[in-house]
């Protein structure tokens, strides 16, 4: 195979032209283990014969692709996050880092050769942070990844795949809870749950852009907006209620939400502002109907006009 005389970042733009062009041609396209074995194969081979030692793993996107990670001040897992984004088809890695010390800053950019390292002197929530790498980014898809999680690359490109090519906006992991009661699931997860449900996706179960890694297409971007990518049960509820195609893109272990304390009061107040957040333009009740209350036998409120047309009173 011929190949540039240049950095590996340019090698592995040829290598993923080249194989994008390969694979597009034996349409359709495999299965998707199928299809990452395949892509492994040929960008690994592709790499050996530059005599490059590594692997890559051109999963054939059609556009271009980025991921964002925030790096909290006391990481110690994100060099492993860094080698699983090394073996996909990037062209963008973005590090948000908040109170980095120099150590630490010296460390990402040794792992994280030609990313656009983005150094706060401040505590930075990582919602924020990511929220601020997305705004950084032009690429058509973009991965947000959890810099203290490592998740395997495969896993990864797969939510790459899935906002890629068209059949989700919003590809989120499937950490739902078959085997566990409704009532006897921490507080947070039933917060999840119960908003999507009042966004009539109960199909989504408890999954939502708070959990980690998800994809989003430019598409959703543009229309969730960069600001409320830092609540993200606010951008899932908004991207519900834009009817943007939201799903999971594969199963994932649940990582263990907060039960009690400032985090899950944190939480409680994220859905808050969620549902807030909707009810300008869905009502008080996000369109439900009260069909079970006689408030006529009270005096009380019959409906929305009702409290319209007594609201100076």
């Amino acid at each position: 195979m011929q190949h540039p005389n240049g950095t590996l970042a340019e090698l592995k733009a040829h290598v993923r032209r080249q194989w994008a062009l390969l694979a597009r041609q034996k349409l359709p396209l495999p299965e998707w283990q199928l299809m990452w074995k395949q892509a492994e194969a040929y960008g690994t081979a592709a790499l050996s014969g530059a005599e490059v030692p590594g692997t890559f793993v051109p999963i054939p996107l059609q556009g271009s692709a980025a991921a964002v990670l925030a790096v909290p001040s006391d990481a110690d897992s994100y060099p492993k996050v860094i080698d699983s984004l090394a073996l996909l088809p990037l062209d963008e890695t973005i590090v948000v880092a908040g109170r980095a010390s120099e150590p630490l800053l010296e460390a990402i950019r040794r792992n994280a050769e030609g990313a656009l390292i983005a150094h706060y002197p401040f505590p930075l929530d990582g919602d924020v942070g990511r929220a601020l790498g997305a705004k950084l980014t032009g690429a058509d898809t973009v991965l947000f990844v959890d810099a203290a999680a490592s998740v395997p690359a495969e896993t990864l490109g797969r939510f790459l795949w899935e906002c890629d090519d068209g059949r989700l906006d919003v590809a989120l992991p499937d950490q739902s809870s078959p085997k566990r009661l409704f009532h006897k699931r921490p507080a947070v997860q039933r917060w999840h749950e119960l908003l999507n449900v009042t966004l009539s996706r109960p199909d989504l179960k408890m999954n939502t852009m708070a959990a980690r890694p998800f994809a989003l297409s430019r598409g959703a971007l543009d229309a969730i907006g960069y600001a409320d990518l830092a609540v993200p049960v606010k951008a899932h509820a908004l991207a519900l209620a834009k009817r943007l195609k939201v799903g999971v893109a594969v199963r994932m272990d649940a990582t263990s939400p907060p039960t009690e304390g400032e985090a899950s009061r944190l939480a409680a107040g994220d859905h808050i502002e969620a549902w807030g957040a909707l009810m300008p333009s869905k009502g008080g009740r996000l369109g439900f109907s009260d069909r079970y209350r006689d408030r006529k036998a009270v005096g009380g409120v019959v409906n929305d006009a009702f409290l319209d047309s007594h609201s100076d009173e």
